[in-house]
């Protein structure tokens, strides 16, 4: 789950943002709710995208692909400062680049036995490693995993996270959450 929001913890600054923001890269895309992919630099207030959240039933454990209103966009559309970013390279050939501070849903496990018994976690993306699970959903809302092959520190121009109208939802960027 890729929480919403960017937040602030302090940190060294890289330009004019402290280096462990929790945002995206602006190339990383989401899920309109008609279906097309569009990058996160170029998402607007008041563009529909999916988001996974209870659909609801708030006491529900079970979470589900729905679409929510974009309310707001944290550092705006013209933020082009260098940030790092690691980019996680996954089985299913998706790939997640964000800011090390990011929270996103993974697990750690050896076998399909064990996988099945492991619940996803939120994790910082600085704890991920090569060989866990991403939490992932297909372009159809079914929710599966996804092995990261490789991650690799990068640096890219901005940072971008979006705001929901969905009191629990967590975004989906490049199918992965």
């Amino acid at each position: 789950a890729i929480r919403q929001g960017c937040q602030y913890h302090g940190g060294a600054p890289l330009g004019n943002q402290p280096m462990n923001s929790t945002c995206f890269a602006g190339h990383s895309t989401v899920r309109m709710e008609n279906g097309d992919e569009r990058a996160m630099k170029d998402i607007r207030v008041g563009d529909r995208i999916m988001v996974t959240g209870r659909k609801h039933d708030v006491a529900s454990r079970n979470m589900t692909a729905l679409p929510a209103t974009v309310v707001f966009i944290p550092h705006g559309l013209e933020n082009r400062d260098k940030s790092r970013f690691l980019e996680f390279q996954t089985l299913k050939g998706n790939k997640l680049t964000v800011t090390p501070d990011h929270l996103v849903l993974a697990r750690n496990c050896s076998s399909d036995r064990e996988c099945d018994q492991t619940p996803f976690d939120l994790m910082h993306a600085r704890d991920l490693r090569v060989g866990m699970l991403l939490s992932e959903v297909d372009a159809h809302g079914v929710e599966g995993d996804d092995l990261i092959l490789s991650i690799k520190s990068t640096t890219f121009e901005g940072i971008f996270t979006v705001v929901t109208d969905h009191p629990d939802g967590m975004l989906i960027v490049n199918n992965l959450k």
